[in-house]
């Protein structure tokens, strides 16, 4: 079976979630005997062995094992990261389906390749449809107005004309027809979490989507059997790229008032110039430390050498690859109580859950591990006993049997 995965970006320029789900399953769908390629959007400059095809650059080159066309737009507009009709996107799309006839489609993300959706539905390709963020509902991605704000959803459209001044509610209500045909021409829709997929059957009448958890490259991860006595210092981390939404600054803001000189924290990831160094500025203790960026195959090193991990995004989460990856690590993690990453989160049992956005609870749990380090032991049994995080194997065999269904009805 020839499959061809399309998403808005892609390693090794971007590596958040959606492009390691992408990675996981095109490898795993070669390593079951499929032709796979991957088609995505490049922001960046290409090398010297474009292609030209009116309107569209392209270049083709591999990724480890996966064959890559990456391409863009020669005048790119301003709304790429929101827009869904592009007639120049169309043509092209239409052109790559034509050249390299898949069996099947399968769309990891729509930003910037809704195009390859409507062709296919235009070519009678069958395609189907990975949601990991809100894009099909909200052009913000994040369903946030404004920063610290967060909405249910655009309600056709008025709830955007009342809390989101910057899209007009005539252009949201085409937007959300324009969606919702493409999701309505899908095999099949499938979306990491159950917030997810209420989010999205709320919205979309009539569109029903299947839950399938993003699975866990188990060869990166390794348990941290670590225990703990009641004078044991501590090592919590956070790891995210480093933007506003995510909430790092809630981490620091929380360690700076422990009562304690027997702690660290960790701060991974990279991201905007301006918060990165607002948030150095808030790092006053000098054990606040800020690594930066690691690849993908030091992970389960990270891992290892941190007691918790603190994951206080502002936004709602569809997932989270990271709590996820803790966890499989037996790691406790303290996570905002928002979205689909903390449907695996029991509070005080395997781990814990505060109020999005509200520090003194953040620190009140962060404290209260410090006082008494030895109840991690009970809460990584807990962990290691009762939550089940699946594997890339067991993820990709879901979407096996709907690979296999449609190649049955071709």
């Amino acid at each position: 079976m020839k499959i061809l995965y399309a998403l808005h970006q892609f390693y090794p320029e971007y590596q958040a979630g959606t492009e390691k789900f992408i990675y996981n399953i095109a490898t795993m769908a070669q390593l079951n005997a499929n032709k796979v390629k991957v088609v995505t959007y490049r922001l960046g400059e290409f090398s010297h062995n474009e292609k030209k095809s009116d309107g569209v650059s392209y270049e083709e080159y591999f990724y480890k094992s996966l064959p890559i066309l990456a391409f863009k737009y020669d005048q790119q507009a301003f709304d790429i990261n929101f827009a869904t009709e592009n007639p120049v996107g169309l043509s092209f799309a239409r052109e790559i389906l034509q050249r390299e006839k898949p069996n099947l489609l399968h769309i990891g993300h729509l930003m910037r390749v809704f195009p390859f959706a409507q062709a296919a539905l235009e070519l009678e390709i069958p395609y189907i449809l990975t949601l990991t963020d809100f894009f099909t509902i909200c052009p913000l991605n994040t369903l946030s107005p404004a920063t610290g704000s967060l909405c249910n959803g655009p309600n056709g459209g008025e709830a955007c004309a009342r809390y989101c001044s910057k899209f007009t509610s005539q252009f949201i209500k085409e937007r959300l027809e324009s969606t919702k045909r493409v999701l309505s021409g899908a095999k099949e829709i499938f979306v990491p979490s159950t917030f997810v997929a209420n989010m999205i059957e709320s919205e979309m009448n009539g569109i029903k989507v299947t839950v399938n958890n993003h699975g866990i490259r188990q060869s990166t991860i390794q348990p941290n059997y670590k225990t703990y006595d009641d004078h044991d210092s501590l090592k919590f981390a956070s790891i995210s790229t480093l933007i506003s939404h995510k909430g790092t600054h809630l981490a620091i803001q929380a360690f700076e008032t422990l009562k304690t000189e027997h702690a660290e924290l960790d701060i991974f990831g990279v991201g905007e110039k301006s918060y990165t160094d607002w948030l150095k500025s808030l790092a006053r203790k000098s054990k606040v430390s800020f690594k930066g960026a690691f690849m993908a195959e030091n992970l389960a090193k990270v891992l290892n050498d941190i007691d918790v991990l603190i994951v206080p995004s502002l936004v709602y989460e569809t997932y989270s690859f990271v709590v996820h990856e803790a966890l499989s690590a037996e790691i406790p993690v303290i996570v905002s109580d928002l979205g689909g990453m903390t449907e695996k989160v029991l509070h005080g049992e395997n781990s814990y859950k505060f109020p999005a956005g509200n520090v003194d609870a953040l620190r009140d749990i962060m404290q209260k591990i410090l006082d008494k380090p030895s109840d991690l032991n009970r809460i990584k049994s807990n962990i290691r006993k009762s939550t089940l995080i699946p594997n890339i194997e067991q993820e990709y065999y879901v979407y096996q049997k709907a690979y296999k269904q449609i190649e049955k009805q071709a």
